[in-house]
């Protein structure tokens, strides 16, 4: 039994070791010093070299990325015809191809049968291609079925997208449930998360539910914010707390708004916060 515990993490051990760390490092290094063209290069030769479906669309999305960069796509697109795979080569296109293009070539495709592990994430690229191209009713629908399986790491965009539908419908009962799946689904300050955080505080607010939205604003995603975000959403806590009649503890939440904040952003939460100040004497 303890020999084939051991094969097996073996195994793991190697799968892990599939990828070129090597040459992912140099390609790396390319990038930095802007030698666009040799890194995205170093990335096919890496796709040619491995026989393993994962890998290769692993070195064909980190040559489009390099290739983006620099400006060169048309030398990345040509990697596609290393994936001998449609579904990956399409998810790999939705990923990174204008919304235009990604519904003409994927809008009759069935998602479903994607490599497991993609079909999240592949559902809410096209959702977010549909949305762009202002179909709002095929975005609802795909993002949805984003939600339906498992994995994926658009998941929260997805419900915040949902959300953000909803909330433009008036629906704000359907936007409050989508926000709040969007705000479970990760503990980090990412600026999208951010934002669902400030309308769902406010929706919150609205229906006589202010402790419920004080909770949002936690310690951990005060500590992950960056400073653009700690101005934000110290100034939607203090919104919050005012509404709860807590205007002292408001204060101190625009005093950080204030630390925070630049420019014409500063000014205007100075300029609330001396409000505040004059009518709290």
């Amino acid at each position: 039994m303890k020999f084939i515990i051991i094969l097996l993490i073996s195994c793991l051990f190697f799968q892990v070791l599939a990828l070129d760390h090597n040459g992912i490092r140099n390609a790396r290094n390319l990038l930095k010093e802007k030698r666009y063209d040799e890194a995205v290069d170093l990335c096919r030769k890496m796709a040619e070299k491995t026989e393993k479906p994962k890998d290769k669309q692993y070195y064909v999305e980190m040559a489009f990325r390099i290739a983006l960069k620099g400006k060169n796509k048309d030398k990345a697109e040509k990697l596609l015809d290393l994936l001998d795979d449609p579904m990956r080569k399409n998810y790999v296109l939705m990923k990174f191809f204008p919304p235009k293009q990604v519904i003409a070539q994927t809008v009759a495709l069935d998602l479903s049968a994607m490599p497991k592990k993609l079909i999240s994430d592949a559902y809410a690229f096209r959702g977010i291609a549909f949305m762009k191209m202002k179909n709002n009713e095929r975005a609802l629908e795909d993002m949805k079925k984003s939600l339906e399986f498992p994995g994926g790491r658009m998941r929260g965009l997805s419900a915040k997208y949902i959300g953000d539908m909803y909330f433009g419908k008036d629906d704000e009962e359907s936007a409050e449930k989508y926000y709040k799946i969007a705000v479970a689904s990760t503990p980090g300050a990412y600026s999208w998360r951010c934002r669902t955080i400030v309308t769902l505080s406010e929706i919150l607010v609205k229906k006589g539910k202010g402790n419920e939205a004080l909770n949002l604003y936690s310690e951990d995603l005060m500590k992950r914010a960056n400073r653009m975000h700690k101005a934000v959403l110290y100034s939607s806590k203090a919104k919050t707390l005012i509404a709860l009649d807590k205007k002292s503890e408001a204060l101190g939440a625009l005093e950080k708004a204030v630390k925070n904040a630049d420019g014409k952003h500063r000014e205007a939460l100075q300029n609330q916060l001396n409000k505040l100040a004059e009518d709290m004497l």
